[in-house]
C-alpha cells in the first residue's frame, strides 16, 4: 500500500489524465494492522476498497466475488500488481490481459532481487491446484493453463517488472524493466503521511534506529536482543528505537521492552515511513526490505553476515543487496 501511494503522488497524480482503482486485501477485517482513520484526501481521482480476502481460505468470498462484479464492468488500461501467486492477482492478471491492458509487476519488497534456493514441482502443482479451487468455489469455472515458478514476473501476462534496483533485478524473466524511487520526492511521503498519519519524524535526529524482523530461529532472537546490549554500550549517548514487525511474537516483544535506554515502538506505521522522515541517523536491521527506502541524510546496514560469523546458518535463503547505500557489516565496530 505504501509503494502504490509513492506511484500514485509520483506517477499518476494528474487527476485530468488518471482514474485510480486501489484495491488493498486485507486478510481480516477484523485485523489490528488495517483499523486506523486512511486518508487519501483530496485526492479525488482514487476510489479506495478494502477486501476482506485470504489466500490461506479457499470458500466462497462475497468480498471476492463482488470484485470480480466490478472488475468485468471497468475499463482498465493498467494493472499493477504486487504479488502474481495471489489468488485474486493471477485472476485479476488473466482477465485483463485479455481485454488488452498493460500488465506490470511492482516490487514487494526484496523478492525481485533475492535468490531461493528451495523449489519443487510439488510446490508448483498445488499452488495452480489451489488457485483453481478458490476461483471454482467462487463460481469461476474456466480453467487457466497455470504452472507457478519462483521466477519474479514469470507469468507470461506481466508486461513490465518495476523495481527501486532494475541493475539488480532477477532477469531470467526477460521483460522490460523500469526503474521507480519510493518515497523520494516530498509529494511521495506527505500522501503517504496522510495516509498512515504520519507526517513528520517523532524521534527526534542522530539516533539508532532498527528495524526488527519476526524470527523462529530462537538462536536469532537471542543473538537480537545481545546486539541491542552491544549497541548500547557502543553508543551510549544515542538514543535507539525498535520498531516492532507487526507480527513479532510477544516474547520477543517483551525481551525488548526490558532493555535499558531502548524504546520500542509498535504501531501500524511503516517502518519504510519513518525511515524515509529520519535526519542524522543509524539505521540498522539483519536484512529487513524497509530498508531498501533510501534516506541520504541516513546511514544504512545489513547485520546478517554477524550471523555467519556467529555460526547462525540461514537455512532455505540466499540474501542479496540489491542497494549502493546498504552496507553489509561484520561486527559492530564497522558501524559508525
Amino acid at each position: 500500500m505504501m509503494v502504490t501511494i509513492s506511484l500514485i503522488a509520483d506517477v499518476f497524480l494528474n487527476e485530468c489524465k488518471f482514474d485510480i482503482w486501489i484495491v488493498q486485501t486485507i486478510g481480516s477485517s477484523n485485523s489490528a494492522r488495517f483499523k486506523f482513520v486512511k486518508d487519501l484526501s483530496p485526492h479525488r481521482h482514487i476510489t479506495y476498497q478494502q477486501l476482506d480476502y485470504d489466500d490461506g481460505v479457499i470458500k466462497r468470498n462475497e468480498h471476492f466475488i463482488d470484485y470480480v462484479g466490478k472488475l468485468r464492468e471497468s475499463k482498465i488500461d493498467l494493472f499493477i500488481s504486487f504479488n502474481k501467486l495471489a489468488y485474486i492477482d493471477f485472476f485479476t492478471i488473466k482477465e485483463l490481459e485479455k481485454s488488452g491492458a498493460r500488465i506490470i509487476l511492482a516490487p514487494d519488497g526484496a523478492a525481485a532481487y533475492a535468490t531461493i534456493s528451495w523449489f519443487t514441482p510439488r510446490w508448483s502443482f498445488l499452488v495452480s491446484y489451489n488457485t483453481h479451487r478458490f476461483l471454482w468455489k467462487n463460481g469461476l469455472r474456466k480453467l487457466y493453463f497455470y504452472w507457478p515458478t519462483l521466477v519474479y514476473g514469470g507469468m507470461k501476462e506481466i508486461q513490465e517488472l518495476w523495481a527501486q534496483f532494475p541493475e539488480s533485478i532477477d532477469q531470467r524473466a526477460d521483460k522490460v524493466v523500469r526503474k521507480i524511487d519510493v518515497l523520494k520526492s516530498d509529494m511521495s511521503r506527505q500522501l503517504a503521511g496522510n495516509y498512515f498519519g504520519y507526517k513528520q519524524n517523532e524521534f527526534g535526529d542522530d539516533l539508532i534506529f532498527y528495524a526488527n524482523q519476526p524470527f523462529r530461529d530462537e538462536r536469532i532472537n537471542e543473538f537480537e536482543i545481545d546486539l541491542l546490549k552491544k549497541l548500547r554500550a557502543r553508543f551510549p549517548t544515542k538514543q535507539i528505537v525498535v520498531k516492532l514487525h507487526p507480527t513479532t511474537y510477544p516474547e520477543q516483544e517483551r525481551r525488548f521492552n526490558e532493555l535499558d535506554k531502548v524504546l520500542t515502538v509498535k504501531t501500524t506505521i511503516p517502518a519504510e515511513l519513518i525511515i524515509a522522515y529520519l535526519s542524522g541517523a543509524i539505521v540498522l536491521s539483519f536484512w529487513s526490505t524497509s530498508m531498501l527506502v533510501k534516506n541520504d541524510r541516513c546511514r544504512f546496514y545489513w547485520l546478517f553476515p554477524m550471523l555467519a560469523e556467529a555460526g547462525i546458518k540461514l537455512r532455505r535463503m540466499t540474501i542479496r543487496n540489491p542497494s549502493q547505500h546498504i552496507s553489509l557489516v561484520n561486527s559492530i565496530d564497522q558501524i559508525s
